[in-house]
């Protein structure tokens, strides 16, 4: 004797389209996202020191690519108020799970920070306190 059975699937995944797994790709984050600034805990923009700061930082970029590589290119002044304007590029990896949530991998005292994307073209990375190796509720904001 041989028992067979058939169950009917329930919805269709056209019905799932708030599920963020089943949205979106990679190529919804792939691209290059420029530095917009630093807020604080209060979602409060904070402000630069100085006007040659500001036009410095704000020419920092990140870039990820479809493969999970990625570069942060970075601008600060040699001085942290004036001086020259310096750039460093690091590597690093993510993961793309779905287009609202990319874990980074990157060096840093406070481990490696799962980014949220709040908009199709924003994302925050937490900021990290370094003396103290905690996440401080801050965010560096990032657009597309």
């Amino acid at each position: 004797i041989i028992f067979s059975a058939c169950e009917k699937e329930e919805g269709s995944s056209n019905n799932n389209s708030n599920n963020n797994n089943t949205i979106g790709t990679i190529s919804d984050v792939v691209g290059v996202w420029n530095y917009i600034g630093h807020y604080d805990a209060l979602d409060n923009l904070e402000a630069f020191p100085s006007t040659a700061y500001e036009n410095c930082e704000l020419q920092s970029f990140i870039t990820l690519q479809s493969d999970g590589n990625a570069t942060w290119t970075d601008y600060y002044l040699d001085d942290e108020i004036s001086g020259p304007c310096l750039s460093q590029t690091n590597a690093f990896t993510f993961t793309y799970i779905n287009s609202t949530t990319l874990p980074f991998v990157f060096p840093s005292s406070c481990g490696n920070p799962t980014i949220v994307l709040p908009t199709p073209t924003q994302f925050k990375i937490p900021s990290c306190n370094a003396d103290t190796g905690t996440w401080d509720g801050g965010y560096l904001l990032f657009e597309k």
